[in-house]
């Protein structure tokens, strides 16, 4: 590590090798931050890149127009071909902002009231799942059962498909096939590898993006022929008329739009599993949780309105989320240059908000690397800074799903936590965190005693 000379305030450089793992290169910049300051120039990779912790200086880049709203028009050609011209990928202007506003109604309040209804009944399943799988094994990896509840969640609530069939059946085949290819597809977004290069890889890549797409075709066809009164993302989207054509979008136009947001809900997943993990390897935590879902749920399925009485519940997630948000920065590209606290930024620079290491940043967390619900309690959310806990973003470009997120992972938590207790049993010891991509995946499986609590 050195440091040069810009125009104004200096910048320490941090020089990374651009093969270096995604894992190794953040905590790179994490050791970075912690020698050298609070803004380094990484170099190494084929743009200029700068990254940032302090809540001030986050503040001003994604408040900042338009850099809050540009991304880099480069982005991973992966990315490009399963979402086309959604509007996660496009890098801003007024082609974004149609998209972008076009869509906004599906997040609003009464949609996501809608869509809260729909989460303990799928959830259930988890449970009448988990209770088969107790008799016969005690212990296993909870993950593939995560991602399939959630991939069936974001399929009702987004386009009112159970994809078993009216069965909500968490094993259906083709809801494994679904999860199994988003899974792959999300994995292998961040590979620096060219899809032309010719490996087994690249072909089961373009292979399972091809079926995601026949299947989501078939949807968007069939909610053409039929005459619903559903509130979803695909009634809105079959609503919508270009501004200056006034047709509908095409087919095609919606399939863009639909992957970039069902790609970015899917990430709740992961999420999730780190909600279950940090709760079973804190025994204290999970007591404290269990006495708050006896008192208000008194053994019913919880429902939205509860959310307000489960306030260790929503520390619990907020404590998750902070230690593994659902990813570890949002870039965003400063194509005409800018200031910055004294810091000159210049022309064509992608700039990195690290989310990751300003949830972790010791002048302003207690216990910074610790999992500490009380983080969140009453008397300390007032003092948090907008943007010094920001999971989800913020300014323009902020999730779609920075409301529906919180509400999906409470409601799952509320609905398994009052029926089982779990104790995480490591296969190996060290660092969960396997490798971060667009997020932060933990290692292949993680392992849970299971118990019913009317067993005990």
């Amino acid at each position: 590590m050195n440091s040069v000379d810009t125009k104004a305030k200096r910048i320490p450089t941090l020089k990374i090798n651009p093969f270096t793992p995604v894992k190794r290169i953040v905590d790179q910049v994490g050791q970075g931050f912690d020698e050298l300051g609070d803004v380094l120039q990484v170099t190494g990779l084929p743009v200029k890149v700068f990254c940032f912790r302090n809540q001030e200086h986050v503040a001003a880049l994604l408040r900042h127009q338009p850099v809050g709203m540009t991304k880099y028009p480069q982005i991973l050609p992966r990315v490009k071909k399963v979402m086309g011209n959604g509007g996660y990928i496009l890098a801003g202007g007024s082609e974004w902002k149609e998209r972008r506003t076009k869509v906004q109604p599906a997040f609003k309040a009464p949609c996501l009231r809608h869509y809260a209804q729909q989460i303990p009944a799928v959830t259930r399943h988890l449970i009448n799942r988990w209770d088969e799988r107790i008799e016969r094994e005690g212990v296993f990896d909870i993950c593939r059962d995560l991602q399939a509840l959630i991939t069936q969640i974001n399929f009702d609530i987004f386009f009112s498909k159970d994809l078993s069939g009216g069965k909500c059946d968490l094993s259906d085949p083709l809801l494994e096939e679904v999860r199994s290819k988003t899974q792959f597809i999300e994995l292998e977004f961040v590979r620096p590898t060219p899809l032309w290069v010719p490996q087994p890889k690249h072909f089961r890549f373009r292979q399972y993006d091809a079926r995601l797409r026949e299947i989501m075709r078939e949807i968007i066809r069939e909610r053409r022929n039929a005459k619903t009164e559903d509130k979803d993302l695909l009634s809105v989207l079959l609503d919508v008329r270009g501004e200056e054509s006034g047709k509908p979008w095409t087919d095609e136009d919606i399939l863009d739009e639909v992957f970039s947001v069902y790609y970015g809900a899917a990430v709740m997943s992961t999420t999730l599993a780190w909600c279950f993990y940090m709760i079973a390897s804190h025994p204290e935590v999970q007591r404290k949780l269990r006495e708050e879902l006896k008192d208000v749920l008194a053994g019913r399925e919880p429902r939205v309105e509860d959310l307000a009485s489960l306030k260790y519940t929503e520390m619990v997630m907020n404590e998750t989320v902070r230690l593994y948000p659902p990813s570890w920065g949002y870039p965003r590209y400063c194509e005409q240059g800018m200031e910055i606290d004294g810091y000159s930024i210049p022309k064509n620079s992608l700039v990195v908000p690290m989310v990751y290491h300003s949830h972790r940043d010791p002048r302003y967390w207690e216990r910074p690397d610790d999992f500490y619900p009380e983080h969140f309690d009453s008397e300390k959310t007032a003092s948090i800074d907008r943007f010094l806990y920001y999971p989800y973003g913020g300014g323009a470009r902020m999730c779609l799903g920075a409301n529906l997120a919180p509400l999906v992972l409470q409601l799952v938590i509320a609905s398994v936590f009052q029926k089982y207790r779990m104790e995480f049993k490591p296969r190996f010891e060290g660092d969960p965190v396997e490798e971060f991509g667009f997020e932060i995946h933990p290692h292949d499986q993680i392992c849970m005693d299971v118990r019913r609590l009317d067993d005990e």
